[in-house]
């Protein structure tokens, strides 16, 4: 089996090939002759590394734990994330493992909650909650320069409006 860095003799990186069921799927002439697959994207056959069970087994969402173990490089990670069939599994993975790593930290919160252990009771929701994943801006009220650029701006875009209006005759300009 071959070992990581996965790259061919000009030093690029292996991608579709690495992975059994992509292999397969690919024209022979396009299947090079140096390298065989690797990893299976889902499930477990012998000889060949299931990258989807790796994957959660490392509890890591952001993939670098499993891209230095099993890639040996973050870089190898970076270019198969960026290729469809990769992008499409790694989504599924990350979703599984976010259910997994949510379970335990709720199991955690059960036993603790029969504890009197409040540290770990707030780390553990913080883990359930996954406030890291939330979208948006925390910040507080704009700034009163804010405000007053927004007003501004909203000014000129009705001015703008009604002048429009007026020289194409949808609106009579009174002074």
């Amino acid at each position: 089996m071959h070992k990581p860095p996965y790259k061919n003799s000009i030093n690029n990186w292996y991608g579709q090939v690495l992975f059994l069921e992509i292999f397969r799927s690919l024209p022979e002439k396009d299947r090079p002759l140096t390298m065989t697959p690797v990893f299976t994207l889902n499930e477990d056959r012998d000889g060949y590394i299931n990258a989807r069970k790796t994957f959660i087994e490392e509890g890591d969402p952001t993939g670098y734990k499993w891209a230095i173990k099993y890639l040996g490089d973050w870089d190898h990670f970076v270019f198969l994330s960026e290729r469809e069939f990769f992008k499409t599994a790694l989504a599924k993975w990350r979703a599984e493992l976010q259910l997994k790593l949510t379970a335990e930290a709720i199991d955690r919160i059960k036993a603790i909650a029969e504890s009197d252990d409040k540290q770990a009771l707030v780390a553990n929701k913080y883990l359930a909650e996954r406030p890291w994943e939330k979208v948006g801006s925390t910040r507080g009220r704009p700034s009163k320069a804010e405000v007053q650029g927004a007003l501004k701006q909203a000014v000129r875009v009705v001015e703008q409006e009604d002048e429009d209006m007026a020289r194409i005759g949808l609106l009579k300009v009174v002074k």
